[in-house]
C-alpha cells in the first residue's frame, strides 16, 4: 500500500515536470521519495534537472561569498538546494541522504537593521538556521565549524542569500577561536541567540564572557549605543534601586549607566552606588547642590554612547522592552532626538511617528517630562547644544526645562521621533490625582505664564534665517501648551488649586497677557496677528468650561462658574475691553439672583 502511494506520487511528479510545474513536481518527487521508492531514481532526476544545470552559479557564488569560510570547500557543503524559482529552494542533506521543507526569500531585504548578534552552531538544523537568518537584519551573525563539512556555508552556494542575509559573518574553526575573539574585542557585543544542539553550553560561554566583562574596570569602552542617564538628588535609595535594577539586564557592551548626585544632603543609596563594582556604571556627585538644570545638563555631556536617554530616579525602566527600544534605535542614526513613552500619568502614549522640522521642534518643546527623552549624541555635540544652553540657562524656560531646550537646539542637526515602545514605568507619580495634592510652586499659572513668554524669548533668539517662519506657529504652540498645562493643573490638583486661584480669574488673566505678548510680536495689520489671536480666543472658550471641580463643588457654585464664563465669553465677543471685566463682581451678581432659585444652605 506504502509503495502503492509512492509511485502514484511518483507519476504525478513526473506529469507535473512534463507541464512546467517545477514546484509542484519537486514537492511530489519529495514525497515520493520519503515513502521509500525509487529513491535512486528520484535523486538522480532533481539533480540531472535541477542541480546540475546550475553548478556554475552555485560554484560562482560560493567563491565569490565574502564570508570567510577557512578550510570549508564547495564539496565539503554538505546540504544542496533544488532551485524552483530565484527565491525558493528545496532542501537536500546529502550526509543524512533526506530532505527539508523548502524556504523562500526575498531579494529586498527590508528588514529593520538590528543589534542583535546571531550565533549558529554548525550542527543545527539547516531549516532553523534559515528561519532565523530571515527574522531579521543581524548586526553580527558568527558560526562555529564542527567538523570538516559544513551546513550552514552551505547557504553561500545561493545567489545573493548571503549577501542580503548573512552579512557580516565570522566563521570560527572550533570554540576556543571564537571564546578568545571576545576576550580580544570586548566592545563587541556578544550574541543574544544562539541555535544549535549544543545551545546550553554555549550559553554558559556567553554568561561567563558577559560576567568577565561588567567585573572588568580596564576596558575602554568605546562601541556603546545607549547612556541611561539620571540626575539626582536627595532620593538615592530610589536611584539605587534604579541602578541595580538596569545593571541586572544582559546588555555589557551596548550601554551604560551615568548617575549624577546633586550634591545631596541625605547620602543613603549614594554611598551604595558609589561602591558598586560595574563596569557599565559610571557616579558623579557634586559637593553642593548646582541645581537641577546643571545636573541635567552635566549628566547629558558625560555620556558617550550614540544615544542618551534622560531618566527620573523615580521611574523603573522596563527590561523586557529594552532589545525593541536598542533595535530602534539602530535605525536612527539621523534622528536628532527620540521620545518613548511609559506607563503612568508622567507619560503620553505615543504612536511611532517621524517628524518635519517644525513638528520636530514642537515635540522638543513639549517634552516636559525627562524620562524617556532621547538624544543622539553626535547630532548632541556637533551643534553644541550644551554649550549653547548655557547661553540661555538663566530664562526661567530653560531652568524648568534644560531638556527641552537643549532638545530645542538638536533639532538644527536632526528632525525628531516618536517610538510607541513602552519603556518605563512611574512608580511615584508627581502628578497625583489626589485633589488634596498642594500646586507646587512651578505648576502655578504666574510661573506658566512666565515659563511660556521666556519660551518664546528662547524661540526668537535661536532660530534664523529661513526657520524664522517657524515662530508664529511655535508661538501659538507654547500658548497652547500653557494652556493646557495650567487646565491640567487645574484638574489634578483642584482642591489646591481652587484654594489659590479663581479658575475664571486665571483663565482670563491667561488670555489678556497671551494678547498683549502677541500685539508686541507682530504687527496688528499683518495675517498673522489676526490668526494667533483667533486661536487665544478658541483656546481661552476651551479652558474657561473646565468642570473638573464640580466635584468639589456646591450645585450652586458650579452654576455660577458656568453662567459667569457664558457671561464673560460673550463679553468680549461684543468687544468689550477684557482688562476691564470684574470676575468677582459677576459672580457675586449672580448669587445674588440665584440666592432664592437654588437652596443656600447645602
Amino acid at each position: 500500500m506504502q509503495e502503492n502511494n509512492g509511485l502514484i506520487l511518483y507519476d504525478k511528479a513526473v506529469q507535473a515536470f512534463e507541464q512546467c510545474n517545477y514546484d509542484t513536481a519537486v514537492k511530489l518527487f519529495i514525497e515520493a521519495y520519503n515513502y521509500g521508492v525509487l529513491q535512486d531514481e528520484i535523486l538522480e532526476n532533481l539533480y540531472n534537472c535541477f542541480i546540475i544545470p546550475n553548478q556554475d552559479t552555485f560554484l560562482n557564488s560560493f567563491i565569490t561569498s565574502e564570508i570567510d569560510k577557512h578550510h570549508i570547500l564547495y564539496e565539503n557543503t554538505s546540504i544542496d538546494f533544488i532551485p524552483v524559482s530565484d527565491t525558493k529552494y528545496y532542501i537536500y542533506d546529502k550526509n543524512l541522504r533526506n530532505f527539508s521543507n523548502p524556504f523562500e526569500f526575498s531579494l529586498n531585504n527590508n528588514n529593520n537593521k538590528s543589534i542583535d548578534n546571531l550565533l549558529i552552531i554548525d550542527d543545527s538544523d539547516i531549516t532553523i538556521s534559515i528561519d532565523t537568518l530571515l527574522t531579521k537584519n543581524w548586526r553580527n551573525i558568527y558560526i562555529i565549524l564542527t567538523s570538516k563539512f559544513s551546513r550552514i556555508l552551505s547557504l553561500c552556494k545561493i545567489p545573493d542569500f548571503s549577501r542580503l542575509y548573512m552579512k557580516n559573518t565570522i566563521v570560527f574553526e572550533d570554540e576556543k577561536q571564537f571564546f578568545e575573539y571576545f576576550i580580544d574585542n570586548p566592545n563587541e557585543y556578544l550574541p543574544k541567540k544562539i541555535i544549535g544542539n549544543q545551545m546550553e553550553k554555549f550559553q554558559k560561554y556567553v554568561l561567563q564572557l558577559h560576567n568577565n566583562r561588567i567585573k572588568s574596570q580596564q576596558t575602554q569602552r568605546n562601541n556603546i549605543l545607549l547612556s541611561i542617564c539620571i540626575p539626582s538628588y536627595n532620593r538615592g535609595l530610589l536611584a539605587l534601586r534604579n541602578v541595580n535594577h538596569i545593571l541586572s539586564c544582559k546588555y555589557d557592551a551596548e550601554i551604560e549607566i551615568i548617575v549624577s548626585n546633586n550634591g545631596s544632603e541625605l547620602t543613603v543609596g549614594y554611598d551604595e552606588i558609589s561602591k558598586i563594582n560595574d563596569s557599565r556604571l559610571k557616579y558623579y556627585e557634586f559637593n553642593e547642590n548646582m541645581g537641577s538644570a546643571y545636573n541635567f545638563r552635566t549628566v547629558l555631556d558625560k555620556a558617550i554612547g550614540k544615544f542618551a536617554v534622560l531618566c527620573s530616579d523615580e521611574d523603573v525602566l522596563i527590561l523586557e522592552k529594552l532589545p525593541d527600544f536598542l533595535n530602534f534605535l539602530s535605525n536612527c542614526y539621523d534622528i536628532a532626538i527620540i521620545r518613548c513613552s511609559g506607563v503612568g500619568n508622567n507619560f503620553e502614549e505615543n504612536k511611532t511617528q517621524y517628524f518635519d522640522k517644525l513638528s520636530s521642534y514642537m515635540v522638543a518643546l513639549n517634552s516636559n517630562y525627562i524620562t524617556g527623552l532621547t538624544f543622539n549624541t553626535k547630532i548632541l555635540k556637533s551643534v553644541q547644544a550644551i554649550s549653547k544652553y548655557d547661553h540661555y540657562n538663566s530664562l526661567p524656560f530653560a531652568i524648568h526645562y534644560p531638556h527641552c531646550c537643549i532638545a530645542f537646539l538638536c533639532i538644527s542637526g536632526g528632525n525628531a521621533a516618536l517610538s510607541d515602545i513602552v519603556l518605563w514605568e512611574s512608580e511615584e507619580n508627581e502628578l497625583e490625582t489626589d485633589n488634596n495634592f498642594h500646586l507646587l510652586e512651578y505648576m502655578k499659572p504666574e510661573s506658566r505664564l512666565e515659563q511660556q513668554n521666556s519660551c518664546i524669548e528662547f524661540i526668537n533668539s535661536v532660530l534664523e534665517h529661513e526657520e524664522r517662519a517657524y515662530i508664529p506657529a511655535l508661538t501659538i504652540n507654547r500658548i497652547s501648551r500653557t494652556f493646557f498645562l495650567v487646565d491640567l493643573a487645574y484638574s489634578l490638583k483642584t482642591k489646591g488649586f481652587i484654594k489659590e486661584y479663581n479658575w475664571i480669574e486665571v483663565c482670563l488673566m491667561l488670555y489678556i497677557e497671551d494678547i498683549e505678548l502677541v500685539k508686541k510680536i507682530y504687527n496688528q495689520e499683518d495675517d498673522i496677528y489676526n490668526s494667533l489671536i483667533n486661536r487665544i480666543k478658541e483656546l481661552f472658550e476651551e479652558v474657561l468650561f473646565n468642570n473638573s471641580a464640580n466635584s468639589i463643588l456646591t450645585e450652586r457654585q458650579q452654576c455660577i462658574q458656568k453662567i459667569t464664563a457664558t457671561i464673560i465669553l460673550h463679553m468680549i465677543n461684543c468687544g468689550q475691553n477684557p482688562k476691564s471685566i470684574n470676575v468677582i463682581y459677576i459672580q457675586e451678581y449672580i448669587e445674588n439672583i440665584l440666592y432664592d432659585l437654588i437652596p443656600h444652605n447645602e
